[in-house]
Parts: structure tokens; sequence; C-alpha cells
């Protein structure tokens, strides 16, 4: 199998003990990384106990996870996996929970995932507010007497 991986490539280069995994499985030429179908499987568990050996310090068995998307974040929220994995959401009710063995999975399969423990996200999440969903006119309480001392732009609304 023929691979042009511009993320393997990276990962090559920025890391001897990755370049070592790869060329002990695969061949390389003009830059692209050429694996027998009967290498596959040597070349992803030696990758696999890679990451879990590298990270083992991190990831607890035993512990439950959330896990990050860190190429984006909305307003100052970070954004995590969806229940499901359908999507993402800052809303972490709404976050699926993963085992050790499936946070290292899924860090294997994209590096900017991020794991972060259950209990530490738990610990400092809080909740918010979308502007964009709340209705000044549900907000206001104000007899029409103090009306005057709101903002003109809202006076029409209240």
């Amino acid at each position: 199998m023929n691979t042009n991986n511009t993320s393997l490539q990276r990962w090559v280069s920025q890391y001897p003990a990755i370049a070592e995994i790869v060329s002990r499985h695969s061949v390389s030429h003009n830059e692209n990384f050429i694996f027998e179908p009967e290498n596959l499987a040597g070349f992803i568990s030696d990758l696999t106990g890679y990451f879990a050996a590298e990270h083992s310090h991190k990831i607890q068995t035993g512990e439950l996870y959330y896990m990050q998307d860190s190429r984006n974040i909305l307003g100052n929220n970070m954004l995590f996996w969806r229940k499901g994995c359908q999507g993402y959401t800052q809303c972490i009710a709404d976050a699926e929970v993963f085992t050790a063995d499936e946070a290292i999975r899924q860090m294997i399969s994209r590096r900017s995932d991020i794991p972060w423990r259950k209990d530490y996200i738990d610990g400092i999440a809080s909740l918010s507010v979308d502007t964009q969903r709340a209705d000044i006119r549900a907000a206001n309480m104000l007899p029409p007497s103090q009306r005057n001392d709101l903002p003109e732009s809202l006076r029409d609304q209240a």
C-alpha cells in the first residue's frame, strides 16, 4: 500500500523513534511510504506501543477522559468530542467520556486531540450562557417608569 501521508512524514522528520518504526515496516520512495499488506499489522502494533509507552505517564488505566479538539476554541471555551462522537461541543454535559484505552487510540489517530482527565475538567467546568440565545424581552422585568434608565437601543424592546 502506497501512502503520501503528510502527518506521517512530519512525525518521521520530528521523532526518531517513529522514523525507526516506519523504516522497519515500509520502503520509502519519493517521500512516500510503501507498506506491504503483511507489514501493516506489525507497523500498527509497534506504533500503538510507542504512543502508549510515550503517554503512559499521562493516561492512567481506570481513569475516564474527555477528548479536546485542540484545533479550535469557541470564545474562551474548549471544544470536546460530543457524545457518540457526533461533532464537537463546549457543553461538558454533552461531551463523550472515553476510557484510557479509547483516549490512547484517539490520540494516536489524531494528534490534535488532547485527553483531559474527566475529574479535572469536571472540577473546573462552569455553566455559561450564549448571548445569541438570550432574548432581552424575556429578561425585562422593569416597570415602564424605570425603562428610561435603559440604553436607548433597549427601550423599545422592553
